[in-house]
């Protein structure tokens, strides 16, 4: 017989990566709300600012205020993924285990 490929290491890479999405679905939307990104910034210091550096701040609060109204989103879709990837891993590869655990178990020996 030829060489069988091993994919108990798929599995697992399949499992690992659906639990790297599951936190990253929370750990993102902590990150973004804990960093105040200029928010806070009183409208009579930006008039105090540079043209140049007004448009910057308004261009990033403009960028803040899409990526967070988008968030919720994307965390929603990041964990049920991730959900699905950590459940498909481990249901392969557990199956795959057991018998590999089995044909180790009742090897005959020599």
């Amino acid at each position: 017989m030829g060489n069988q490929l091993e994919y108990g290491d798929y599995y697992k890479f399949i499992a690992s990566a659906g639990i790297a999405l599951i936190v990253g679905a929370v750990a993102i939307p902590w990150l973004f709300l804990r960093e105040p990104f200029d928010l806070a910034v009183e409208a009579s210091k930006i008039g105090l600012l540079t043209p140049d550096a007004q448009n910057i701040i308004h261009a990033r609060q403009h960028l803040v205020a899409v990526i967070i109204g988008r968030l919720q989103i994307v965390s929603a879709v990041m964990a049920s993924l991730g959900t699905v990837l950590t459940v498909i891993g481990l249901c392969f590869w557990y199956s795959r285990q057991s018998v590999r655990d089995r044909s180790e178990t009742f090897r005959p020996r020599n």
